[in-house]
């Protein structure tokens, strides 16, 4: 398999390993990502990982831990002791967190851009201009409708 060069994000050019290698350098990623439950990281209770690859490369963006049902209930039996304390939290205030995410989410935009990216192999330009303004925007949608239904 020959090498393919690839234009860089300033311009230059180089070959799609060392693209995959600039952007996973600049988001400082960590290359194992565990569960995010309850609050915290925790790696998957089987210990299991499996390869996220670039589409478009076929880089290692990163290992993902491989979830089993031990993982789901700890999730699950998380989600109902949250319930307690988020359903009685305002509708104001569910609402400010979610705008709040969409806010954050465009003033790290280039960061999920490549991200997004590298995750899903497609071109740069669709990831800035649709699939992150999209999920801003969603947010938006979300908290502007947690105070209409309330």
């Amino acid at each position: 398999m020959g090498e393919h060069w690839v234009s860089t994000i300033d311009g230059g050019i180089s070959s799609k390993p060392a693209v995959d290698r600039i952007i996973l350098d600049y988001l400082r990623m960590d290359m194992r990502w565990e569960n995010f439950i309850g609050g915290g990281y925790r790696p998957a209770s089987r210990g299991l990982y499996f390869e996220d690859l670039n589409p478009a490369t076929g880089n290692l963006v990163a290992q993902v831990a491989r979830s089993g049902s031990e993982d789901l209930q700890w999730a699950i039996d998380s989600a109902k002791e949250a319930f307690g304390s988020w359903s009685k939290t305002s509708p104001e205030a569910r609402a400010g967190i979610l705008y709040r995410i969409g806010e954050g989410l465009v003033l790290r935009e280039e960061e999920f851009a490549l991200a997004e990216t590298l995750d899903t192999g497609k071109p740069i330009a669709f990831s800035r201009s649709v699939d992150i303004p999209r999920a801003a925007a969603n947010f938006r949608f979300f908290a502007a409708a947690a105070t209409q239904f309330a």
